[in-house]
């Protein structure tokens, strides 16, 4: 009943939205490959044409998003956005460079399910961005987050299913042996955000979740544990 989807060091597998036959996985540093479950044909997903002297940076785990407006579309995490088309068979970049560290790379990904073309993005330095347009213009946001940790890795956005304008963050700053909860979360696209997490007893927190059907639940997993909230992550 269980069998391999792909090769490497596997991390997130990602089920296409409509044709939940097919199926995309990952390895390590942006290896990026998919399996027909009904034919049981494989193949990678490719990567874009780059300049001279470019060279491609992935996170060791890196992040991926597929929303449902835009099924065949696969968004990809380097120093810059890869946006895959046609599941996969073409790709282009969909950003500038996002990162100011030569060894960084995106940390995590967020597409909105509710607003065409959203697409949230977090890197390895601490920076944030933002697109509206599907790439073609991106705004950081990094300096409106008050009170953010200076440089420490995006561990998680997430985009809220239910509203354009929300999204929540989560920095991670063990590397720098700092386990506190820096959680925040947008009300109004980026412009301003706020630290929550009340209850979280220590960090760092590492992933996030919205609920599928209500808005205000939101799931934190931590280092040490699992947390829900009722009110949007306030408490």
């Amino acid at each position: 009943d269980v069998f391999n989807l792909g090769w490497g060091d596997g991390f997130t597998a990602l089920p296409h939205p409509v044709d939940q036959d097919f199926v995309w996985f990952t390895s390590q540093y942006g290896a990026i490959g998919w399996r027909n479950l009904r034919s049981g044909e494989t193949g990678g997903v490719e990567r874009p044409k780059l300049t001279d002297g470019e060279a491609l940076r992935f996170q060791w785990d890196t992040p991926y998003a597929v929303a449902h407006k835009e099924p065949d579309v696969l968004w990809i995490g380097a120093q810059r956005v890869i946006r895959a088309t046609e599941r996969g068979k073409s790709a282009e970049f969909a950003s500038p460079e996002l990162t100011t560290h030569p060894q960084a790379a995106i940390t995590s990904l967020a597409v909105s399910t509710k607003v065409k073309g959203e697409l949230w993005a977090g890197t390895a330095d601490g920076r944030v961005w933002l697109t509206k347009n599907a790439g073609k213009a991106w705004k950081e946001v990094t300096g409106d987050i008050q009170d953010a940790p200076a440089g420490l890795h995006v561990a998680d956005l997430e985009a809220s299913r239910a509203d354009g304008n929300v999204a929540w963050l989560a920095f991670d700053g063990h590397r720098s042996d700092d386990t506190g909860v820096h959680l925040f979360r947008t009300n109004n696209g980026g412009r301003t955000w706020k630290r929550i997490g009340s209850g979280i007893d220590r960090g760092p927190v590492l992933a996030l979740q919205q609920g599928a059907h209500n808005e205000d639940l939101l799931f934190a997993g931590t280092e040490f544990g699992a947390f829900v909230s009722l009110d949007a992550g306030d408490s």
